[in-house]
């Protein structure tokens, strides 16, 4: 559809948590708390801090964990969802390093816990991948692997028996099998009984704007075309899905930085 034009409130606080980018947020399950890991901050480097934004005081808090708990490493890229009444984030990295390690933080809770896998079976190193959150599993598809290769692998990852499980893509008997292909820099949301991925780039640094779904009840992949006025290809934006509109923000291209805003309707699909 044709870019919306929006007007925010810019609030004047006082307390709140340093210029960040490439950095994750999540939602309390009342939707009360805001949680914010941070990326990289204005030095250049990740910040190994930990904000919470109160909507209803309209007030930023920065969380201090016990100085006796283990904490995940300052980081960047990684993924963040709300699982299990807490922040679970996953991989990213630092410099040179890149992380495959996991980690939850409770909300309201004052410790980190470093979950320990007991599958064999687990992703590799990863930054720029997707993570969300379907039937109390976090599904992580894409991102870079420890081998400098974009990768096209679908992960879902169970908190409570702390085991990963990868996802090879279903085959049709009627049709050839579909798949996004590797990237980085996209997005993913879900919708009803599916995952949507939009954008990124590939391992030859070729921007898309395409659209995918994945059927969480096939397991199928299938691209959805679309025509008329459509967004510019970009990695590195953001995208939500309210109701039944995904809308896609900003990103990066080959020429610079987006500022645009989309808009597609999803209510015929996923049904």
């Amino acid at each position: 559809g044709k870019p919306e034009r929006i007007t925010l409130d810019r609030r004047s606080v006082i307390f709140h948590p340093p210029a960040m980018q490439m950095h994750v947020s999540v939602l309390s399950p009342d939707s009360k708390v805001m949680y914010v890991h941070p990326g990289k901050g204005p030095s250049g480097k990740p910040v190994a801090e930990l904000w919470s934004y109160l909507f209803e005081r309209e007030t930023w808090v920065q969380v201090q964990w016990r100085k006796d708990s283990d904490a995940p490493l300052a980081r960047e890229m990684h993924s963040g969802v709300s699982l299990a009444k807490g922040l679970l984030i996953f991989g990213g990295s630092l410099g040179k390093r890149a992380f495959s390690d996991v980690w939850h933080f409770p909300f309201g809770g004052d410790r980190w816990k470093r979950i320990e896998i007991k599958s064999t079976l687990k992703p590799p190193t990863l930054w720029g991948h997707s993570a969300v959150v379907y039937n109390n599993l976090m599904w992580v598809f894409g991102g870079t692997a420890d081998d400098s290769e974009v990768t096209a692998d679908l992960w879902s990852f169970d908190l409570a028996r702390r085991q990963w499980v990868v996802h090879k893509p279903a085959t049709n008997d009627e049709e050839e099998v579909q798949t996004p292909g590797a990237r980085k820099g996209h997005t993913a949301n879900i919708f009803r009984h599916c995952m949507v991925i939009f954008g990124g780039h590939d391992s030859g640094s070729v921007f898309k704007n395409d659209l995918w779904l994945y059927d969480f009840n096939t397991t199928l992949w299938q691209q959805i075309k679309l025509q008329g006025n459509i967004p510019q290809p970009r990695n590195f934006h953001t995208a939500a899905i309210w109701q039944s509109t995904l809308y896609v923000h900003g990103g990066n291209r080959e020429n610079g930085i987006l500022n645009d805003f989309w808009s597609l309707d999803l209510s015929h699909l996923c049904k």
